[in-house]
């Protein structure tokens, strides 16, 4: 019998080795796996920072941007009532009419050259408009 006792204490003393080293890996990963859940709590925590800094930044930009942007508008309202007051002071220019345009003197055989084809007009003058 001491045959077979010496294989069961040396199968037992085996089992036992591995059952020791897999409670020791077991024991590392659970440490592992504590430190990793760790590192992901503080990583969760500075990512809800950075989300939270991002928010306000966003909020200051659109406050910067409608701020310009109201600006811009009180600059275009100004621009368009200077436009409207300089258009409602600037004169309209009018037409002469026809009963304001003097009538052309007559021309005369006086003017008339000698073969009776060609005759001297008085130049237009270019502020009257043409008819």
């Amino acid at each position: 019998m001491g045959f077979f006792t010496r294989i069961e204490e040396l199968a037992a003393s085996k089992l036992k080795a591995i059952f020791l080293d897999s409670k020791k890996l077991v024991d590392a990963s659970e440490d592992t796996i504590a430190a990793l859940e760790s590192k992901l709590a503080e990583e969760k925590q500075h990512v809800a920072e950075l989300a939270a800094k991002a928010h306000q930044d966003a909020l200051a930009a659109v406050a910067r941007a409608q701020a310009e942007a109201e600006a811009l508008v009180a600059d275009a309202k100004a621009a368009a009532e200077r436009a409207a007051f300089h258009a409602a002071n600037v004169p309209t220019p009018v037409a002469p009419t026809l009963a304001e345009t003097p009538a052309p003197a007559p021309v005369t055989a006086a003017e008339l050259s000698g073969d009776g084809v060609t005759a001297t007009v008085t130049p237009i003058d270019p502020a009257t408009p043409a008819q």
